[in-house]
């Protein structure tokens, strides 16, 4: 129990309450005890058990099975000491979720002539609307209606005005911005009201085709990392405007989107631009953070508007950049962060009705899989509800094309399937994937939305770590020296055929997915040390040309794998994070894009186009079904451990019959004597512009090869 609190309560069931009484109150003794209604009637509590401690006494009693859930109760005892009865663990319990699960809208909805408030807060016994815009002020008691929602409309036009909720709910009064909020002012501090229909209509663009996630490459990129650089040559920098800006260069090569768009790449993940909590918005400049310790779910990152304290300027701005992404080809996903909050004291969650939307372990404690100090539970009807909405509503005002989940293992099947269900019939060809790790949250393990239980969510696509780790060689700060096998450990060439079929066959491989679309392939990504920096420890007797080399061939094999390729921006230049592992709030210069070294490293970034290119080609190498790849994919290890990967019967696919590619990780030429002539396509130098026909192939170190016929 709290210090200086002389008697706590706590509803933790229908008829179950739980007393904490100190011991320096009469001891931590009462036999009688009293439940009592806002009217005055008062009502015995039988005491059931009884926990004598150091510091208090725990009584748990029977009260009345049947009480009004938000009317202010309190508990009297014996001595006439009363204490609020606060909702607690009875707001965790499937009668609760049954009883006040609602199907229907919540939060501001801003029209011309009024504007529409809807609050989810059963417990609540009292919520009021502070609402200001200009010089007009609103203080409105809202009304309770079904299931717990309070509401009240507004007349008049509200647009770009802000609000917050006073909600009076365990005996205290909470301000608190809106869960629901679509966006705010600076940092939080009151949600704002837009209303975006009235924003001018960004234009829509005629996207190339998309129907398989085996057709998309994901690019990851920071809206703040990646004009950052005075040398990018925007006018601004790390805005959502500055990723908008078109003509810029550097030593007459293409830096921000320019050069994004000229890459190949289908799809760019945006990392979090969902409000978080640890960059002051006013002075951006202050702190550094990758944006994965989330305040607001569904409101717009402010440090990256131009005005984050007009409400609409955000929404705008954000819009803006997605529409010019379209206009470019490039669809957009967003990197969500649903599974924990940045504290959940700050939590509009908490403020407006505590205990329910985070997680807990058997004994009442926080769970904390997430390793954030709280993990939020999607098992609870109305966190599920939430989730489900705020993605809806990403789509419908942003025109968001798929969403990667933060620590997907925190969440729960169901809840990513209904993602799935629901964003599909806003936009049929949206992707949706994540990390899909195990991790210890308090929840079954069957139930969880983790690799394991891919089976049951199949259009739900897994970052896929054993693909990593065979390739690069494993990634945590305590496997630096591991290569993997395109950083030299050749005895795994017998695992790579798992990896390149998106590990998707049983026959002698290693099966984690269903099918190839559920696979994420990558080398690296915001986390851990990228690929350069990694080889600096498990490839540091090797001379920078080398190092060159191998990043080039990890790029190859991580685009033309089964599968769903995955590329960290500055991945095709060598990035480097000064061998930092975990940079989430080191300084700019740290993880900001460095278009010199695009510059110095151009070679990569010519053959990454290559790659994609070559892709693009050959729709073998984007087969949507295991079937598929069990018909027409065969692998040999041949000798000095080069591995064949081989495409037969492909004709149908991209107008060649047979596909032979051919990677060598080792430090010397391997020769080969192919059955008939083939066409040479692609070898270190890239896609050649005029093929050769060869029958005596000789693969050069470290390279990739391309024959076909």
């Amino acid at each position: 129990m709290k210090e200086n609190t002389s008697m706590e309560a706590f509803l933790d069931d229908y008829g179950k309450i739980v007393v904490y009484l100190s011991q320096r109150f009469y001891n931590g003794k009462s036999d009688r005890f009293y439940l009592e209604r806002p009217q005055g009637e008062a009502t015995a509590c039988q005491i059931r058990e009884l926990e004598s401690h150091e510091s208090y006494t725990r009584y748990t009693l029977t009260g009345p099975a049947e009480v009004q859930i938000g009317e202010a109760l309190e508990i009297v005892e014996e001595h006439g000491h009363r204490a609020v009865l606060q909702y607690r663990r009875i707001v965790q319990t499937a009668r609760f979720d049954e009883d006040y699960a609602y199907e229907g809208e919540l939060g501001a909805f801003c029209e011309e002539n009024q504007t529409r408030f809807a609050l989810w807060a059963p417990t609540a016994c009292e919520v009021q609307l502070d609402l200001r815009l200009a010089d007009k002020q609103v203080l409105a008691a809202m009304t309770r209606e079904e299931k717990g929602v309070w509401r009240f409309t507004a007349d008049g036009d509200w647009d770009g005005g802000t609000y917050l909720y006073q909600v009076k709910v365990n005996g205290e009064l909470h301000l608190s911005p809106d869960p629901y909020a679509l966006s705010s002012t600076a940092n939080g501090r009151r949600s704002g009201l837009v209303n975006w229909k009235r924003m001018a209509q960004m234009p829509k663009s005629a996207l190339p085709p998309f129907t398989r996630y085996t057709d998309a490459v994901i690019y990851e990129l920071s809206v703040r990392d990646f004009t950052h650089q005075a040398q990018c040559g925007t006018r601004t920098h790390s805005q959502y405007r500055s990723l908008c800006e078109v003509g810029t260069t550097l030593q007459g090569k293409p830096t921000g989107l320019d050069y994004l768009a000229s890459l190949g790449v289908t799809h760019v993940q945006l990392m979090p631009v969902a409000d978080f909590a640890t960059v002051d918005e006013e002075h951006p400049e202050l702190f550094y953070n990758w944006g994965y310790d989330p305040l607001q779910y569904g409101c717009p990152e402010g440090s990256y508007a131009s005005d984050p304290n007009d409400p609409r300027c955000r929404v705008r701005e954000l819009k803006q950049l997605i529409a010019t992404l379209h206009a470019r080809g490039l669809r957009v996903n967003l990197d969500v962060v649903f599974n924990h909050h940045y504290d959940i004291q700050f939590s509009a969650f908490g403020q407006c009705v505590p205990y329910y939307y985070f997680r807990t372990t058997p004994s009442g404690f926080l769970s904390n899989g997430s390793f954030c100090g709280n993990d939020t539970d999607s098992i609870k009807r109305m966190m599920r509800k939430y989730i489900v909405d705020i993605v809806c509503r990403w789509i419908e005002v942003y025109d968001v094309d798929g969403f990667r989940f933060d620590l997907m293992g925190i969440h729960d099947v169901d809840t990513m399937n209904a993602v799935v269900a629901a964003g599909r019939q806003l936009k049929p060809e949206l992707m949706v994937y994540g990390e899909g790790w195990d991790l210890p949250t308090a929840l079954n393990d069957d139930l969880k939305a983790c690799q394991r239980n891919n089976a049951k969510m199949p259009q739900v696509a897994h970052f896929n770590d054993y693909f990593r780790d065979v390739v690069k060689g494993k990634t945590s700060d305590f496997d630096v020296q591991a290569k993997g096998y395109a950083t030299g450990n050749l005895f795994q060439a017998h695992d790579m055929p798992s990896a390149l079929c998106a590990n998707t066959l049983n026959k002698e491989m290693y099966k984690i997915y269903q099918q190839p679309t559920q696979s994420i392939n990558y080398v690296e990504c915001h986390d851990n040390a990228t690929s350069w920096d990694k080889m600096k420890d498990c490839c540091k007797d090797e001379v920078r040309e080398i190092r060159v080399k191998r990043q080039k061939l990890m790029i190859a094999v991580t685009l033309v794998a089964q599968g769903v390729p995955f590329l960290q921006s500055g991945q095709e230049f060598c990035r480097t994070k000064y061998g930092y592992h975990n940079t989430y709030n080191a300084p700019d210069n740290v993880n900001q894009i460095d278009w010199e070294r695009k510059n110095r490293h151009n070679e990569v970034v010519e053959f990454t186009r290559d790659c994609l290119r070559l892709r693009k080609l050959i729709r073998a190498f984007r087969f949507a079904s295991t079937e598929e790849i069990e018909s027409h994919v065969h692998f040999e290890v041949t000798e000095g451990q080069m591995l064949l990967y081989q495409l037969n019967d492909v004709e149908a696919y991209g107008g060649y019959q047979t596909i032979k590619v051919f990677f060598n990780p080792s430090l010397t030429v391997q020769y080969v004597e192919l059955e008939e002539d083939y066409q040479q396509i692609f070898n270190e130098a890239g896609l050649l512009t005029t093929p050769v026909m060869v029958r005596n192939l000789a693969v050069n170190p470290i390279t990739m090869v391309v024959v076909v016929k």
